[in-house]
């Protein structure tokens, strides 16, 4: 396994949604690894030799992810994405 490139303080603050440039993504079936999602510097391409694979964001979280988007581009803060982040800074800060 390799080493993290941040700190799991820093990880765990990017799990409650604490910044809305970053979306943490978990290991699993189609993550090799623990990732971290950067918005604040998102770009469009297009390789006509990548292929298409089965996986895809939850419902629920591809909802938060276009609202976690909205919110950094447009600064509308509402919807899912609100109550998910509210919800987990009220439980992160009930830990410290």
């Amino acid at each position: 396994m390799g080493k993290s490139k941040y700190p799991p303080a820093f990880i765990d603050r990017v799990r409650l949604l604490e910044f809305p440039q970053f979306m943490f993504l978990p290991d699993g079936p189609c993550m090799p690894k623990d990732s971290l999602l950067r918005l604040d510097s998102i770009q469009h391409i297009f390789h006509n030799e990548m292929e298409p694979i089965q996986c895809a964001l939850s419902d629920d979280i591809q909802t938060i992810l276009c609202e976690q988007l909205n919110f950094l581009l447009a600064g509308e803060y509402e919807g899912a994405y609100k109550i998910a982040r509210d919800a987990l800074m009220t439980q992160g800060s009930s830990r410290a």
